[in-house]
């Protein structure tokens, strides 16, 4: 499942959809969701600059510190995240049905354990 921008677009790819889930609402820094992915500062801000030339996402000056950029989803991000998101939940849903809902509760449970282990 590759979201696409619009009819014709090219696909989002799972990293440029991974960034824009990190974006909050009231926006971040770039900094910040470099860390959030887990990614270097240099490769967010590649990413950053694809989603902008998408529009995506929008990029402004942070009011707190002039070194900084606060990077914000635009209505077409947003748009593109609901949707995916919209998607997920089905695909959850059908898992659920499929192995039924106390085993799917606990595979995402230890998903989790196992997301938080540093090996």
């Amino acid at each position: 499942m590759e979201p696409r921008l619009g009819s014709a677009g090219r696909a989002i790819g799972v990293r440029r959809l991974r960034v824009l889930q990190l974006i909050p609402r009231e926006g971040a820094r770039q900094t910040e969701l470099a860390s959030r992915a887990l990614i270097t500062k240099q490769a967010l801000s590649e990413i950053v600059d694809t989603l902008e030339a998408d529009g995506l996402v929008s990029r402004k000056p942070d009011p707190l510190d002039g070194r900084a950029w606060l990077v914000s989803l635009s209505r077409q991000g947003e748009l593109v995240t609901t949707s995916f998101d919209r998607a997920m939940e089905t695909v959850e849903a059908d898992l659920a049905r499929s192995v039924g809902a106390q085993d799917y509760e606990t595979f995402k449970r230890v998903l989790r354990q196992l997301g938080r282990l540093e090996i």
